[in-house]
């Protein structure tokens, strides 16, 4: 009985960081490199975000440490 106990606890273990692990990994954000400079960039973004119907609410610069 006691074995059975300790073999789920450790197979509960097992899949619950396994889903974690890939569940966390599609939560990140996603940095990739653009094509253009900051504010060639900042236009498309912007352009494509009024084309969707959403709304930037502020623009942060991040070449340095983001203090709050």
């Amino acid at each position: 009985m006691v074995t059975f106990l300790v073999i789920g606890l450790i197979i509960g273990i097992i899949l619950t960081s396994v889903i974690i692990f890939l569940s966390a990994t599609s939560m990140m954000f996603k940095e990739n490199k653009s094509n253009y400079d900051f504010e060639t960039t900042l236009g498309e973004l912007e352009k494509s975000v009024e084309n969707a119907g959403w709304k930037i609410p502020h623009v942060k610069t991040v070449s340095g440490p983001i203090l709050y």
